[in-house]
């Protein structure tokens, strides 16, 4: 496992092939994570990796051999990685990269979203409230979030329908919304790290990745497309 800065060592050194990659702007640590294929440095053999950034936790993980052109079939790797993971950990981003621009292969991955997230059912209700507005949105989020924080159990969520998938699809996907949340994402990086400095967190920060080299990371991952 690689950890840290040396993730964008790797990353500048080694071909890589962008699988899946989702994002979620919080403003407490933003986080970038999703599958990639790894190439060796003579670009013949490629490894299937699960990757995260955020600015105080790195990760490249080598999962298995693979083959380049199954970058082409986003879901089919996510659901073979699906029953690996803590599923109740993850929440449905808000920021989304596909190795496919086929619309079942889309659809697809939205429906492993949808089960393996815990509030892809509350997270379009605010998309749809807040468009192309990601900090009023978290607000929302922060302060339902407050109101609710003696609430014994949290809230259920409602049942996804196939009405909320494709509106998810239409919405993350739109211009307007990726270019606020890419906005959003990189201030709350910076954002996260000062809060830690300022409140005297000073190794955390010091040791956090900085927004130069996570920019530079996502722009190489996002060029594999």
């Amino acid at each position: 496992m690689q950890s840290n800065n040396s993730i964008l060592r790797v990353l500048r050194s080694h071909p890589s092939k962008l699988v899946v990659a989702g994002g979620i702007v919080n403003p407490m640590g933003p986080t970038f994570s999703g599958l990639l294929l790894l190439g060796s440095t003579a670009g013949d053999d490629w490894n299937l990796c699960r990757f995260i950034l955020n600015p105080f936790k790195q990760e490249l993980t080598p999962l298995r051999a693979a083959k380049l052109e199954e970058a082409t079939s986003p879901s089919k790797l996510m659901e073979e990685e699906e029953g690996k993971q803590d599923l109740e950990s993850i929440s449905a981003p808000t920021l989304l990269f596909l190795g496919s621009a086929a619309a079942r292969e889309i659809y697809a991955c939205v429906r492993l979203i949808a089960s393996a997230s815990y509030n892809l059912a509350s997270t379009v209700d605010l998309l749809h409230q807040f468009p192309g507005n990601p900090w009023d949105r978290i607000s929302a989020q922060v302060s339902e979030t407050v109101n609710n924080k003696s609430t014994p159990k949290p809230r259920a969520e409602r049942k996804i329908t196939d009405q909320d998938i494709e509106d998810y699809i239409s919405m993350i996907f739109g211009a307007k919304n990726s270019r606020e949340e890419m906005l959003a994402f990189r201030v709350a990086w910076e954002g996260s790290i000062e809060f830690q400095r300022s409140h005297g967190n000073l190794k955390l920060a010091r040791t956090a990745m900085a927004a130069d080299e996570v920019n530079e990371a996502m722009n190489i991952l996002l060029r594999s497309l």
